[in-house]
């Protein structure tokens, strides 16, 4: 009895070094892995324009293919974007078709993309999250085309405009109302998996945006930049609240820049989003109104490792998802190589995130840089649950 106590114990303290030594590089069994598939400019989707049957079932093709292959890599997420900037890709009462569809702003496509994202995620066992760019509505004259369903059109009170870009104004109070109407759009018709918000900030380096009235009328003594962070919180809050009060399963997350601020030992003053573009993150991730986070962290070295810790340490029991900029693999984009991101997603593993996002879609696809074969080859080699 004693050898066999001996026995049990030696080999309980084996599989728990082993547990503990086990290479970073294993694939984990709860882990988020995200694919953004953006729609805005037909960047990832579609590239034919639905305008007959046949046409239709080209463009549903192309999306199934890329679910397809992302499936066949053990992608369990999927980003999709429905709203790009001020046009959507379902039928709303809010807001016009997307011209991407069909070549025509508010021509009706023939079917629902969203619908059809939706079930055909389903079947491969992958989460779809609605993606909605929050704030800004685009140049002047891509607004010039949405005609009369423009937001800038139907709500002229709380959009501004600034330079040559249109923008939702996050300091009218009504602001969050017309984009808690666009989600509430989504949950009653669709069984989405997560309400993904994009763009909640103000745009970067715009020390002239043009809401200096609406600070004085609402600012209630604040300082500019705690108004305009406490605006954001505010739509933050309540589409939040309005989610978890229809759909309490639903996942809200949102994307914000890839820097809170400057930690003790990195400089991030030219780029943050606490000061930069005004997000107040950890109070969101501090109060609890976002269940995920997926920071823009598109950056290496230095500027990736030390502020992808510090999302971590911020937690607050959420949910942190790296962002990761695949897209500078593409030599057109940048001089990134694959063991880059590699180790981007084995630091991600080392220190317990949630998983990882990457963007864009068309850059997995096209195997970049080698890093689709990569990932299911090694690193995605065995399917994973999302984590509980």
């Amino acid at each position: 009895m004693k050898r066999l106590f001996y026995a049990l114990l030696f080999f309980t303290f084996a599989v728990a070094l082993s547990a503990q030594t086990a290479s970073p590089s294993a694939p984990a069994k709860c882990e988020v892995r995200a694919a953004w598939i953006t729609t805005a400019y037909g960047l990832d989707w579609p590239q034919t324009r639905a305008t007959s049957p046949a046409s239709i079932r080209r463009q549903k093709a192309e999306l199934t293919r890329q679910l397809d292959l992302l499936q066949s890599a053990n992608f369990n997420t999927i980003l999709f974007q429905v709203r790009a900037r001020g046009e959507v890709f379902y039928p709303s009462r809010l807001e016009p078709w997307s011209a991407v569809l069909t070549g025509k702003s508010g021509r009706d496509p023939g079917y629902d993309p969203l619908a059809f994202a939706v079930e055909e995620c389903h079947k491969r066992g992958m989460e779809c999250h609605a993606w909605l760019a929050a704030i800004p509505l685009g140049r002047h004259k891509h607004v010039i085309t949405l005609g009369n369903g423009s937001v800038t059109k139907t709500h002229p009170d709380i959009c501004l405009r600034y330079r040559s870009e249109h923008f939702l104004n996050p300091g009218h109070p009504d602001t969050k109302d017309f984009l808690m109407g666009l989600v509430d759009e989504i949950l009653r018709g669709y069984d989405v998996d997560g309400i993904h918000l994009d763009y909640l900030r103000y745009p970067e380096r715009a020390p002239h945006f043009p809401d200096k009235k609406f600070y004085q009328k609402y600012g209630n003594g604040k300082t500019l930049e705690n108004w305009r962070r406490e605006n954001l919180t505010a739509i933050m809050r309540h589409i939040y609240r309005g989610v978890k009060a229809q759909k309490p399963w639903v996942k809200v997350s949102t994307s914000p820049v890839g820097k809170i601020e400057s930690t003790t030992r990195y400089d991030a003053t030219n780029w943050n989003a606490r000061h930069t573009v005004f997000q107040d993150v950890n109070r969101w991730l501090r109060e609890g109104i976002t269940d995920q986070v997926y920071p823009m962290i598109y950056f290496r070295g230095n500027n990736f490792f030390p502020f992808t810790l510090d999302w971590q340490e911020q937690r607050s029991d959420r949910e942190i998802i790296a962002g990761l900029g695949i897209y500078f693999l593409d030599p057109a984009e940048g001089t990134w190589t694959l063991d880059e991101v590699q180790r981007q997603i084995l630091f991600t593993r080392r220190h317990e995130l949630a998983g990882q996002a990457h963007f864009r879609s068309q850059y997995l696809l096209r195997n970049t840089g080698g890093l689709f074969d990569l990932l299911r080859q090694d690193l995605y080699a065995t399917p994973a649950l999302t984590p509980p």
